[in-house]
């Protein structure tokens, strides 16, 4: 899962979390997301950020099922940067600072 922080004060941040490699999926996906969320909750909170994308290729289905977990929603009007291999990305929308958990 990538998240791209972006805000009026910081120019682009970009973080790559990667798939952990566990016997069962779902305890893969539990970790996953734990992760993920509080990477967002810092981003909101210490960073002080206001909104929140993660960019996906569509083959990872894992990755989308984090995503639905922390409540992101698809966003298909948000701009997908201009990195090779990028171009057909999804893009899902964080929940607000004011949903974090």
């Amino acid at each position: 899962m990538t998240l791209a922080l972006t805000t009026p004060r910081l120019k682009t941040e970009r973080l790559i979390l990667r798939g952990h490699a566990a016997r069962d999926m779902d305890t893969s996906l539990r970790y996953m997301t734990e992760a993920a969320r509080a990477v967002r909750n810092h981003a909101y909170g210490a960073l002080g950020l206001i909104t929140l994308v993660s960019y996906f290729d569509r083959e990872n289905t894992r990755s989308i099922a984090v995503a639905d977990r922390l409540g992101c929603t698809r966003d298909p009007q948000a701009a997908i940067p201009d990195i090779p291999g990028w171009k057909d990305a999804l893009v899902y929308r964080h929940p607000g600072p004011e949903a974090q958990s």
